[in-house]
Parts: C-alpha cells; structure tokens; sequence
C-alpha cells in the first residue's frame, strides 16, 4: 500500500524508506524487487519525477 502512495506523486523521497520496510520484511518477492530499486535508484526516481514514458 506505501509503494502505491509513491508512484503516481512526483516525489521520490519516501523510496529509500520504502525499501528499508521491505526488506525488513523478509518477504523474498518483496525483498528482492526493494533490492532491484536500490540497484537502479537514479533510473526509478527519475521515473517517479519525470513525465516521460518510454512506452
């Protein structure tokens, strides 16, 4: 439910702390799609900033 509340805003501040609750989690699909953010940060808060789709 966080995650959705992220997405559509044009900020991307909350991601970092998203992902820390993630993997806390100990859920392996959630633990590994917060690491897959964390490896391409740049990429996924510019996706969230950005207007822009590649699609």
């Amino acid at each position: 439910m966080q995650f959705n509340g992220i997405m559509p805003g044009p900020q991307a501040d909350p991601l970092p702390a998203w992902t820390c609750d993630a993997i806390d989690t100990n859920l392996a699909s959630i633990v590994r799609f917060a690491l897959a953010l964390n490896r391409d940060y740049d990429a996924v808060k510019n996706a969230i900033k950005m207007p822009w789709s590649n699609g």
